[in-house]
């Protein structure tokens, strides 16, 4: 996404980090394919990306697979939020998964 490094802005070192967390977490259990650049939308990011086999990974795993990552904060994000990890349920839900095709 950036491609920073230690070293390099700290913000968009972070932000770097926070983006390889989601594609190792993504790849866990599988290589996804990044369609295009992350990017905002109505104040959240988005990252589309493909699976080679529609069957390796599910919403559901997704959704397991995500609670509570860490990732770091007071980078650029709009919100504040009371733990650096993600939440795919609850309340504090704060990140979501949407299956575009199948």
């Amino acid at each position: 996404m950036t491609g920073a490094r230690k070293g390099d802005n700290e913000t968009k070192y972070g932000q770097q980090q926070n983006y390889l967390s989601v594609i190792n977490t993504i790849g866990m259990r599988v290589n996804p394919t990044i369609i295009s650049p992350p990017y905002i939308e109505n104040k959240q990011w988005i990252l589309n990306f493909e699976i080679e086999y529609e069957d390796a990974m599910s919403l559901e795993m997704l959704l397991s697979d995500f609670d509570l990552v860490p990732f770091i904060t007071n980078l650029t994000e709009t919100k504040k939020f009371k733990e650096c990890v993600f939440r795919t349920t609850g309340p504090d839900t704060n990140i979501f998964f949407e299956q575009v095709d199948k």
